[in-house]
């Protein structure tokens, strides 16, 4: 609320006492709601928001609380009860109010999906002026998966083998890609290679899907343990397992 000056003065007949001592005041309020100054922008997992919120305590006539207990209140961030996808608020997630203002800096989530935050004011109401718990929910935005990650990715053949080298028998190859916090990395084509080049590999044939997964296969007419390791994505090579085959 505004800070308001006034002064007394006393006027009788044509005589005025021209009093000029004043007094200072400041209305306080109970708030009454919770606002989203600014609402949580979309980032990439880990990173923080690309718009960092700001959550304003107001009066039920709109203006910022900006005296009393609520002034100074704290306010915390979580995920919503209705986001769309779950996952965990990370950076400074509680902080106290400065002049009915809470600006939050930080900001990060580590999961991705469409998100909804909750803020959350705390009970003032044992003190003067003070009020109740308030909540409000942001906007929606996206928190996308990172980088893929050569410590999280897989490839993965089944069955276990080993299998006869008849050039028909062949094992599938599972390539999952994901960042460095787990989150599937879809709408990718992967590849991958074995250390036998007369092996025959079929290379998955469709972009990953919303596990971050896709298969190809490999066969081959020569015996022996080779290695198949992920070609594509770069810097994936690492990312390795061994099959066998045995002679028919």
């Amino acid at each position: 609320g505004t800070i308001y000056t006034c002064r007394a003065s006393l006027l009788i007949g044509t005589f005025n006492d021209d009093n000029t001592n004043t007094v200072t005041f400041t209305p306080i309020g109970e708030a009454t709601q919770l606002v989203f100054d600014a609402e949580p922008g979309s980032s990439t997992a880990g990173t923080p928001l690309s718009v960092q919120p700001v959550v304003k305590i107001l009066v039920a006539n709109t203006n910022i609380v900006t005296a009393g207990p609520d002034a100074t209140a704290l306010i915390s961030l979580a995920v919503s009860a209705s986001s769309p996808s779950i996952g965990t608020v990370r950076g400074t997630v509680t902080l106290a109010a400065v002049g009915g203002v809470a600006t939050f800096t930080g900001i990060n989530l580590q999961e991705a999906g469409i998100k909804i935050l909750t803020a959350t004011k705390t009970d003032t109401s044992g003190q003067t002026y003070g009020s109740g718990v308030l909540t409000v929910d942001s906007d929606p935005f996206t928190i996308s998966p990172g980088t893929v990650s050569p410590l999280m990715s897989t490839i993965i053949a089944t069955p276990s083998g080993p299998l006869v080298a008849n050039g028909t028998a062949s094992y599938n190859v599972a390539i999952t890609l994901t960042d460095q916090y787990s989150n599937a990395i879809s709408g990718v084509k992967p590849q991958f290679t074995s250390t036998i080049s007369a092996d025959s590999v079929t290379q998955p044939a469709v972009n990953t899907n919303a596990a971050g997964t896709s298969s190809g296969s490999v066969a081959s007419t020569v015996a022996g343990s080779r290695i198949l390791a992920i070609s594509s994505p770069a810097g994936l090579t690492s990312v390795a397992t061994s099959v066998s085959f045995v002679p028919g």
